[in-house]
């Protein structure tokens, strides 16, 4: 075992005086070479995750809410009906044109997509969570039912011309639970990250079960194989509450990584590993966690400080030589210490702000960045991905107009005095490439992230309302509420 990361005392705050200086570089321009938004339909939609494959193609995953036919583009449509929210699977081409688009049929109860992943083989998994007791239908004869009043665990499998190949979620399990992210290793090891409720036992099938510590949220995750057979599940041993995994990813080895954040108090996750939450009752800590492929706890890195403010990490990522990225938020000014010499640090008061710290393989922070400055009402990180050029790019949204710094010389100017969605570029030690949101519109989000495999990047989120977005690329959306959107960066 590699061991348990805990956090540092206020001694450390020491280490602040330590923290490396960014070198100032010049933000170097960045511009959308396409945008792709709804084209009708006037309820709501959005992306959650995005994901590409070998050869390009663009896989969004999200929901959709609101009757009639919902179209993409290229005469690519699918319908709802009813007011609940349905799951929606969309492949695009690497140009963004949509090719094909999925959603899920029941007589009641909602369903979402927040999580998306795709193999060596070309088949894509789509991971949320389907409630109440009814049957819930995804095309080609695949479909499950729940067992659970609340929230249902599911992960679909299609091929990659959309075709439904199976579906699961709960066997067992009367409280909630729901996965929110979902990776995919070397091997061909289905990893579903997300949340269990209550102390209750749950059940994925296979005799594979998870047991929560919490009354109201643990921290799960669940290997499944290729055929959807559960191998294994994980969730707290120790821990009071408030507890949940908001993304994951798999190095090419098949160690697994789990993001997400934990409550007040120590947290157990197995195998002697124990992360220290929030020091003030009823705020969140991030954390992240690795597991070995059979499911063995390996450490759980967390922050230390006078922590009287929320954090959390909300997306994860490992590069080639096992170095991990995580992304997210942290509240007011902090510092939040993340390791020996390694704090991040707020600029507003009581205000959200994006993090992004990376972690070597043994889990020792190598380094964290927020906000440089600039009065922003709230900023955070919803996703991260690879940079093909080396280093990583971080998406998300910034609230309120004006212009802030996200390092030396690379700042943003936010059109809207709403939310602007945000995208950022660094370097691997952390220095500020490159940095831009949308130039015109009323309130947009960058929700997910993906290296698209040709030197660019795909964002994907939402965007509200009909107005004009401009991205460099511009786009406009048909319903006067949420329009679904993805937008490629070719740098």
């Amino acid at each position: 075992m590699e061991g348990s990361l805990t956090p540092l005392g206020s001694a450390c705050l020491l280490a602040l005086l330590s923290i490396r200086a960014i070198a100032p570089v010049p933000a170097e321009p960045v511009s959308a070479a396409w945008a792709s938004s709804l084209v009708s339909g006037s309820g709501d939609s959005g992306f959650s995750a995005v994901a590409v494959d070998g050869s390009g193609n663009l896989y969004a995953a999200g929901a959709l809410r609101g009757r009639g036919t919902y179209g993409f583009g290229g005469g690519v449509a699918v319908a709802a009906r009813g007011g609940d929210s349905r799951c929606l699977l969309v492949r695009y081409s690497a140009a963004g044109e949509a090719k094909w688009a999925r959603s899920c049929s029941a007589r009641s109860g909602a369903a979402l997509f927040w999580g998306v992943a795709v193999d060596g083989a070309g088949d894509v998994y789509a991971a949320g969570y389907v409630s109440g007791r009814a049957r819930f239908a995804f095309g080609d004869g695949v479909s499950v039912s729940g067992v659970s009043k609340f929230e249902n665990a599911v992960l679909v499998k299609y091929d990659s011309d959309g075709a439904a190949l199976w579906a699961r979620t709960l066997v067992s399990g009367s409280d909630g639970a729901y996965f929110e992210s979902v990776a995919v290793d070397g091997a061909g090891g289905v990893y579903a990250a997300g949340w269990m409720s209550g102390r209750g036992r749950h059940e994925f099938g296979n005799g594979v079960a998870a047991q929560g510590t919490g009354i109201d949220g643990n921290a799960l995750l669940v290997k499944y194989d290729p055929s959807g057979r559960a191998e294994w599940a994980r969730t707290l041993t120790e821990g009071a509450d408030n507890a949940e995994f908001y993304s994951v990813a798999a190095d090419r080895s098949g160690s697994v990584y789990a993001a997400g954040s934990i409550g007040s108090g120590d947290y157990g996750f197995g195998d002697g590993v124990v992360a220290q939450g929030a020091s003030a009752g009823g705020y969140s800590n991030l954390v992240l966690v690795k597991y070995s492929p059979l499911g063995s706890a390996r450490w759980a890195a967390t922050a230390g400080g006078d922590l009287a403010g929320e954090s959390r990490y909300t997306a994860v990522l490992v590069d080639g030589s096992g170095a991990v990225y995580a992304a997210g938020e942290i509240t007011g000014i902090g510092p939040y210490l993340l390791g020996p010499g390694v704090a991040a640090r707020g600029v507003v008061p009581f205000s959200e702000g994006f993090v992004l710290a990376k972690y070597s393989p043994g889990g020792r922070a190598l380094w964290a960045r927020t906000l440089a400055s600039g009065f922003v009402e709230e900023s955070l990180y919803s996703a991260v991905a690879l940079d093909p050029r080396g280093g990583v790019v971080a998406a998300g949204s910034a609230v309120g107009g004006g212009t802030f710094v996200i390092g030396a010389g690379t700042t943003v100017r936010a059109s809207s005095p709403y939310r602007n969605a945000l995208i950022v570029g660094y370097d691997a030690a952390g220095g500020p490439r490159w940095a831009g949101s949308e130039t015109s519109g009323y309130s947009a989000n960058f929700d997910a992230l993906a290296s698209d495999g040709k030197g660019g990047v795909v964002a994907a989120g939402y965007a509200y309302g009909r107005e004009r977005y401009g991205f460099g690329a511009s786009v406009r959306g048909s319903s006067p509420g949420a329009n679904a959107l993805i937008v490629g960066y070719h740098r």
